[in-house]
């Protein structure tokens, strides 16, 4: 998973990020700002290589109708988004959990609208979701279900608190057995054989206490 950022001070603290998933690639996180475009030029964004997605596809734009929500608009007449019920659509409206597609690409909006309060909350690191207010050591995110725990604990400073994920694949994680500039290693053992393994999980894969 990675996650791009660009776009003046306000576009980043949007509050709100774009999935996307699409079969045999990484999933990718990034930042939802007014110019993201998708299509099949590599200077895109988003590129998708699919030849039923346009050169220039869509962009993230302002709604028209000034209500402060930004929209993904075709930028062709051939361009199509995929909405609710598989309806072709000129554009969609980019609010929290709302799902759509462009070619075999599906996208998700999570996260929540831009207020300052949004910018300390600590959020899953599988789905991004608000975790709320967590007070313990432990955690399940309440969007994607995922077991999550705090390291370290007990919290020393919330801007180095991370919610870690407490199993990898058919992993259990017991413990973190260091700390690298790039990433965090997981001690690990395996629920079916009882083999232990160290698991290192890059920083950009899980969320600080002040996202």
């Amino acid at each position: 998973m990675s996650e791009r950022e660009g776009g003046s001070s306000e576009s980043r603290t949007s509050g709100l990020r774009l999935v996307k998933e699409q079969p045999g690639l990484p999933r990718e996180v990034l930042v939802i700002r007014e110019g993201l475009t998708v299509g099949r030029d590599p200077s895109c964004t988003i590129t998708i290589d699919d030849p039923a997605v346009e050169w220039l596809h869509a962009r993230v734009c302002r709604a028209e109708n000034g209500d402060g929500w930004l929209v993904m608009k075709c930028q062709t007449p051939a361009a199509r988004i995929t909405g609710p019920g598989d309806t072709a659509v000129a554009e969609v409206v980019l609010r929290p959990l709302c799902r759509f597609g462009v070619g075999p690409a599906r996208f998700t909006v999570r996260g929540e609208r831009y207020s300052p309060e949004s910018q300390t909350l600590a959020r899953c690191p599988r789905c991004l979701e608000p975790l709320g207010d967590v007070g313990g050591q432990k955690a399940q995110c309440p969007q994607c279900e995922m077991a999550l725990f705090r390291w370290p604990w007990p919290v020393q400073d919330d801007r180095h608190s991370y919610w870690l994920p407490a199993r990898v694949g058919d992993y259990e994680v017991e413990r973190v057995v260091g700390e690298g500039g790039m990433g965090i290693v997981l001690y690990a053992v395996g629920r079916e054989n009882g083999r232990p393994a160290a698991i290192k999980i890059p920083k950009s894969h899980f969320s600080a206490g002040d996202e």
